[in-house]
């Protein structure tokens, strides 16, 4: 690998992660205001049902697909060789079974939803099956469109038709109060979603189109055994996972401690999980693509490991300096929103878990790569062996102590996860920073907790 190789293969990694930042940052934004919205209008049991539906919905979006999106990153390279080695493994083996799968999943969650004697759940049982089929499909097309390099198109049509949705529902919602049900919300939630995965379709499709018909194969298609244990441990790596994400965690508090305190800790939640869709849009998206570039560049794993492992440390210090300096700011802010500290601790902690988290997503992201998915799976499945561990020593079951123990095991897991990661591979996270880059990042931290600052202000949210 020359030296030029290695520049352009950087640049172009920072250029998509620029671009990847910016668009999330907006896109985030927007679902925190709108969070907030619904939270102001509706009554705080509603919020707390609209929010258990939504987690739901997103829970059975990220399992429907069986791994499928998961076996784009290590696959990905024989794909893109022509079109007809994206016809046989794309569309035949990836796309057109999650068709079988998604349904399947859509289907349960209807069965349930009619099952319900709650009138508000029984009126989504058509909706929220077609939004939970419409967002697999838009989560698959999405990871494509990133690893293909296509990430300015894939953020302009996935921002843009989020935008319209807050166009339209912002004002009917405030404007005519009997529109104030989740059957309005999703239903044009729905529609957003089918409008953005019709946009990439046509994105998808002119990617294809740009390959040759047909190529000689200098990578060679992975044996369906290979194949299919890949999107396995990928799977069930994603439903270790998801036990402890906020989709899982809000309709659990909602059946064990009411709508009411699941409302809370879904607007808490949302702070925390717009930072690890910041995360995302950096580490998985443009680090995804970054992965299958430095490959082709010849660039050995340690090496661009060490350069995603940078780009996470930097998110991370921003954001380190941004809540030191906005710290008594947010504590005024939970007070006078919520009425309580539990606010400020479900944030906090699920704060901490999103970090944590990210570093390990930076870790399976490498091992799956590497189609050692079984190596990574084993210390996942061990983290739910330290929760039930350090779970035990609670007598009564709260969102704090739930919180609490998830944050514990995630810590073990990473541990193990970096020392057998090193020990296979050589990779290490990189702390490595210039001094000037470190200053003009402590700066930007410390001019989001002025805007910060300014927008409680102007607002009068304190």
């Amino acid at each position: 690998m020359t030296h030029k190789d290695h520049n352009n293969t950087v640049l172009a990694f920072n250029a998509k992660a620029r671009w990847n930042l910016f668009g999330s940052v907006f896109y985030e934004t927007l679902r925190i205001g709108h969070n907030t919205v619904l939270a102001l209008l509706f009554t705080p049991e509603i919020f707390g049902l609209v929010g258990s539906l939504f987690a739901s919905t997103f829970l059975v979006v990220r399992l429907s697909d069986v791994g499928a999106t998961n076996a784009l990153l290590p696959f990905f390279g024989f794909l893109e060789q022509s079109r007809k080695s994206f016809n046989a493994f794309f569309l035949k083996k990836l796309f057109l079974p999650i068709f079988i799968t998604a349904p399947i999943g859509a289907g349960a969650a209807s069965i349930f939803l009619h099952s319900t004697h709650h009138q508000a759940l029984a009126s989504c049982a058509v909706i929220l099956p077609l939004l939970m089929l419409s967002e697999t499909l838009r989560a698959f097309l999405r990871q494509f469109l990133h690893l293909a390099g296509q990430s300015k198109y894939t953020v302009l049509f996935d921002q843009g038709t989020f935008v319209g949705y807050i166009l339209i529902s912002w004002p009917a919602l405030y404007f005519y109060p009997g529109l104030r049900t989740p059957v309005f919300v999703f239903s044009l939630f729905l529609v957003d979603s089918l409008i953005a995965v019709a946009s990439f379709f046509i994105l998808t499709r002119r990617v294809a189109n740009r390959l040759p018909e047909d190529a000689p194969l200098v990578i060679e298609e992975p044996t369906p055994k290979a194949f299919y244990l890949a999107r396995l441990y990928a799977w069930l790596m994603r439903a270790c996972k998801e036990l402890f994400s906020s989709n899982a965690l809000t309709p659990l508090f909602a059946a064990t401690v009411g709508l009411k305190q699941a409302g809370l800790f879904y607007f808490a939640a949302t702070l925390a999980m717009a930072l690890q869709a910041i995360m995302r849009s950096v580490i998985g998206y443009a680090g995804a693509s970054f992965f299958i570039s430095a490959r082709k560049a010849g660039m050995g794993a340690a090496q661009a490991f060490s350069h995603i492992s940078q780009k996470l440390s930097s998110l991370l210090l921003v954001l380190t300096i941004f809540f030191v300096a906005s710290y008594h700011d947010i504590i005024k802010l939970t007070h006078a929103t919520a009425a309580t500290s539990q606010l400020t601790i479900f944030f906090v902690l699920y704060f901490a878990i999103v970090v944590v988290e990210f570093t390990l997503f930076l870790y399976e992201q490498q091992y799956q790569f590497e189609q050692a998915g079984a190596k990574a799976l084993q210390w996942r499945l061990l983290e739910l062996l330290l929760v039930y561990i350090t779970s035990r020593g609670f007598i009564s079951f709260s969102p704090v102590s739930t919180l609490a123990c998830i944050l514990v095991a995630k810590v073990g897991t990473m541990v193990a996860l970096a020392l057998s990661g090193y020990k296979h591979w050589g990779i290490r996270p990189s702390l490595h920073m210039p001094v000037r880059q470190a200053v003009l990042l402590g700066g930007v931290g410390l001019c989001l907790s002025q805007l910060f600052k300014i927008v409680i202000y102007v607002f009068h949210l304190i």
